[in-house]
């Protein structure tokens, strides 16, 4: 959940989250950016503020996992009071992006609270983060992903439930191509890491997907990030441009916002897919897959420095109290009732005889 908080026409404090399939839209663009906003209007640093966290589709202050929670409404009115009522409540004085990031974690579809630290950035881009390339290395492999593929995506627009993130991404790594790099030293990734990858293909259409996981010294495989290029749009998403059959392209794309630390001792994996049923809508005949050339493809993290901002701090949630309200019984003596079994939050079935 993007919240925009407009004091006025020019001033404006945005919350993002990073556990969502859309989050990620403060770390966009080269600013913060006044999103979800028709004008779009890039905002100079003294105008905004940033706040990007491991939440779901949730409000920060609700407690919902994953957490940490955050006191919303203390930092909403801190905005309002300092530029409705001119009242120097010090929101001016934190850094323009506060963000979270978090420690590696077992996978897990639910997490009351993932380990972590906050960040402060006096810029964005901010000079704490440096883009370090990673080569692929192998020989060309072909890239043919199982149509279920993406059955361990997790769900679409998760809302604090207890199937909500992806678990293990053993089985999504095994039907994907992956690279791995070793992590020697404690590795901070803040921003939109992206990969540039040689690609031939024998269709017309088809789609890339690119997974990054963090994988442990006991094979575990966490999701940290993932992103997806529909080859016809290669060129840009406003125009829609067929592959040349058999030819060879280098094709680059951004995933999604991520704020991790990768742990000494464990392995980043980059996996690289050609389905992801059902985020991804196949296109017709890429069940071909494709050709995927690791000479000259590559994996660029932004990798932030690792200094912790201690001076970071939100107050504890505040709610208001209950309404008093309850569910009555109408004058004949009917009231509401469920009568389906409750569904349960993701059931998936494999059928072991086919």
């Amino acid at each position: 959940r993007t919240i925009a908080l407009l004091a006025d026409r020019d001033r404006l404090l945005l919350l993002d989250a990073l556990n969502e399939a859309f989050g990620e839209r403060l770390m966009e663009h080269e600013q913060v950016v006044r999103a979800q906003v028709t004008t779009a209007i890039q905002l100079p640093a003294d105008r905004v503020r940033g706040i990007v966290g491991p939440w779901s589709h949730q409000y920060p202050d609700r407690g919902l996992p994953p957490g940490p929670a955050i006191g919303f409404l203390q930092e909403t009115l801190r905005w309002w009071d300092q530029h409705l009522k001119g009242v120097d409540t010090g929101v001016m004085r934190e850094p323009l992006l506060r963000a979270y990031v978090s420690d590696s974690h077992p996978p897990a579809t639910v997490y009351g609270t993932l380990p972590g630290r906050w960040v402060g950035e006096p810029a964005w881009p901010s000079p704490a983060v440096t883009t370090v390339v990673y080569g692929l290395q192998g020989v060309p492999v072909l890239v043919r992903s199982p149509q279920h593929t993406g059955v361990d995506a997790g769900r679409f627009v998760p809302l604090g439930n207890d199937a909500d993130l992806p678990p293990d991404q053993r089985e999504e790594d095994a039907r994907s191509a992956c690279f791995e790099f070793a992590v020697g030293e404690e590795t901070w990734v803040l921003g939109r890491p992206r990969v540039r990858l040689r690609v031939t293909s024998e269709v017309t259409r088809g789609q890339v997907v690119a997974r990054l996981c963090d994988v442990a010294p006991d094979g575990s495989s966490t999701l940290v990030t993932r992103g997806v290029l529909n080859l016809s749009a290669r060129h840009g998403a406003d125009r829609a441009v067929p592959w040349e059959p058999g030819a060879t392209q280098e094709v680059a794309f951004e995933l999604s916002g991520a704020g991790h630390a990768f742990r000494p001792g464990h392995r980043i994996r980059l996996a690289v897919s050609s389905a992801y049923w059902p985020w991804i809508w196949p296109q017709p005949g890429s069940q071909a897959g494709f050709t995927l050339e690791p000479a000259g493809s590559f994996l660029e993290l932004p990798v932030r420095a690792r200094e912790a901002d201690s001076d970071i701090a939100f107050e504890e949630p505040e709610h208001a109290g209950p309404l008093g309200a309850t569910r009555g019984v109408a004058a004949d003596g009917w009231s509401p009732a469920t009568l389906d079994e409750p569904r349960p939050e993701r059931l998936v079935v494999r059928d072991v005889a086919k």
